[in-house]
């Protein structure tokens, strides 16, 4: 789900097509929302999840080692960088 900061709520759908992880999934999650944000203009974003590991590997608290998130974790980095703010 997508809110602005009037507080309006998009909510957004997409299937994923092949098996993963639960923590890849969050991670496609993310980046489909990253995505959604940037195509809607916004330069300020705050991420809230309850995927305690992508959260705490993207605030740096853990490190990414695992060669299937590794990717997902460069991608999102990726995505970030095009936002003025980001709060985790």
């Amino acid at each position: 789900m997508v809110v602005s900061p009037k507080n309006d709520k998009a909510k957004h759908r997409f299937r994923i097509s092949q098996f993963c992880s639960n923590n890849e999934a969050e991670y496609k999650s993310l980046i489909a929302g990253l995505e959604i944000a940037l195509e809607m203009g916004a330069r300020f974003i705050e991420i809230n999840g309850d995927s305690e590991l992508v959260l705490k590997q993207l605030t740096k608290e853990y490190k990414c080692v695992k060669e299937s998130l590794v990717m997902y974790y460069a991608m999102v980095n990726a995505l970030l960088k095009h936002f003025t703010h980001v709060e985790i």
